[in-house]
């Protein structure tokens, strides 16, 4: 499976700027990646939008989302988890500590309690953090 990235005019002039200072300061990919991912929302202060592609369960996807967000959340960006499943996996369960969690929405289906994405919780806490824009 091959994933294509198509840049814009800046992010293909910011990505080779940020290797070639990536070179001298030995930055690892993931650190570039992170780097170029904060530098964008702080360009733009607007939310971003980010997917995770894993061929298959279990290839760290949840894993690296939360790292990602530890480290937006280090570097003052807002981050809040509006649902997440960990599948019982103690280190990526471990990575939750510290973040803000959304709770879940709890409903009755047919004498049982099922929990969901509360997507009015999430949409309320970006008009509360000021994030409209």
């Amino acid at each position: 499976m091959r994933l294509t990235v198509r840049l814009d005019a800046y992010g293909a002039k910011y990505l080779r700027n940020l290797r070639s200072i990536s070179h001298e300061n030995n930055m690892s990919e993931k650190d570039q990646t992170v780097q170029y991912f904060l530098d964008l929302i702080k360009k733009s202060r607007k939310g971003k939008f980010k997917i995770y592609i894993g061929m298959s369960a279990g290839v760290g996807k949840s894993y690296r989302m939360l790292q990602e967000a530890h480290s937006l959340l280090r570097n003052g960006i807002d981050v809040k988890i509006g649902f997440i499943e960990t599948h019982n996996r103690k280190e990526t369960h471990e990575l939750l500590a510290g973040l803000p969690i959304i709770s879940r929405r709890k409903l009755f289906y047919k004498g049982k309690e099922l929990e969901e994405m509360d997507v009015q919780a999430i949409i309320n806490a970006r008009s509360r953090s000021g994030n409209c824009g």
